[in-house]
């Protein structure tokens, strides 16, 4: 090799090894401080998961500056209208583009936006799992969150039922576990448990096995008094669990903590205590969970307040990132090729911005879920339970 050639060689690496120092030194510079971290949600139904017309919800979150944000929102500004937002602008073709060429501008990574995403009609199933079978699982000494085992059991139940019984008996166990959920009386407590005794007739006639789930279903009545007393009757809301995930990622970057700015939300901001609680700094850090599914306490949340977008960029930004994948999402499940923007949205790379899903699969073994069969942990609701009991005592 030359000696010309080996000097170039050098001076790429000299370069390749400055650019790399540069970048950390960024890095470094930003996540080495609070971050302000904006967020907002599209398809918040509240409790009520099983809105057809919203089958999504999606919490969107992103860390951009003022002066970012000006400049991904400039080819989007209107003169005729005083606030950026997502349902004007996807009218025109103009404005479909535009918001298009948003997510190929280079400020917009991984590291810069987050998505939190659920399916409303799947969340219901893992919530029959978690409050119903887990909560008797536990009293009888089985931890169902081990090797990720209420992921699997949701997956099973979602697919399985509507497959066997078919979807509109699978859809009134749904709407009457919600009306049970809501109402917490002998009427619609019997009215759910009665419709799983069908789900067990239909699939018996059709000569399908579903004795084990039915049985584990049926054996949550005797609990059920039990569990709604300590169960909050506003915890089918997604928000909450979805700005909890994404509040953990966003820590694990900021290492000195966050300050969020949320768009008004109620439901958000009726929990704003529990998430402080959360954020207890005072407290050892905790781990739990299993598999990819782990988690740290506290929450490095110092601060959440409640904006009006109207006066605020960052979060007109957010609202049109936000909207954008839940319009994309809500065509997705409707299987809607014919809808011209859903085309357009199809060449973005939503799933690298998304930190947390609710979102169901065919896995159902801990092995295709990414969790250790055989790992022993500490029960996360337990975990959980404890962290904020103590956090509670302290505020007193």
């Amino acid at each position: 090799m030359s000696k010309n050639s080996q000097n170039r060689r050098l001076n790429k690496k000299k370069l390749k090894a400055s650019k790399l120092k540069q970048k950390e030194e960024i890095i470094k510079s930003r996540y080495g401080r609070i971050g302000e971290i904006y967020c907002d949600e599209s398809g918040n139904t509240g409790t009520n998961l099983l809105d057809s017309s919203q089958p999504v919800f999606v919490l969107g979150s992103c860390d951009f500056t003022e002066s970012e944000c000006k400049k991904l929102l400039a080819p989007l500004v209107s003169r005729n209208a005083d606030e950026i937002k997502f349902v004007n602008l996807k009218r025109k073709a103009s404005g479909q583009d535009a918001i298009v060429n948003i997510f190929k501008n280079r400020l917009v990574t991984p590291r810069r936006l987050m998505f939190s995403v659920m399916h409303k009609k799947f969340v219901t199933v893992t919530k029959i799992v978690d409050d119903l079978i887990e909560n008797t699982l536990s009293r009888e000494g089985f931890d169902l969150y081990q090797g990720a085992r209420n992921v699997g059991l949701s997956n099973l139940l979602f697919a399985v039922i509507p497959s066997f019984c078919g979807q509109v008996e699978f859809d009134t166990l749904l709407e009457r576990f919600m009306a049970m959920t809501k109402k917490r009386d002998n009427e619609s407590i019997e009215s759910f448990y009665a419709q799983i005794e069908q789900l067990n007739k239909i699939s018996v006639e059709k000569g399908h096995n579903l004795t084990e789930e039915i049985t584990l279903l049926l054996s949550t009545k005797k609990y059920v008094h039990d569990i709604f007393k300590t169960l909050p009757k506003d915890s089918n809301n997604p928000a909450v669990p979805a700005l909890f995930a994404l509040s953990y990622y966003w820590g694990r970057l900021y290492t000195k903590g966050i300050n969020i700015k949320h768009d008004n939300s109620t439901p958000v901001e009726q929990q704003k205590q529990l998430l402080a609680h959360f954020s207890d700094m005072s407290q050892q850090k905790v781990k739990f969970g299993y598999g990819i599914r782990e988690f740290e306490l506290p929450l490095k949340v110092r601060k959440i307040d409640f904006l009006d977008s109207k006066d605020n960029y960052r979060l007109q930004l957010v609202d049109v990132f936000t909207s954008c994948f839940a319009y994309w999402l809500k065509h997705k499940i409707e299987d809607d090729s014919t809808d011209t923007f859903y085309k357009k949205l199809e060449n973005i790379p939503f799933e690298q911005y998304l930190k947390n899903n609710v979102w169901p699969s065919l896995d159902v073994t801990p092995e295709s879920l990414g969790a250790d069969p055989f790992e022993i942990k500490e029960n996360p609701a337990d975990v959980t339970a404890s962290f904020l009991h103590r956090a509670e005592a302290k505020s007193e």
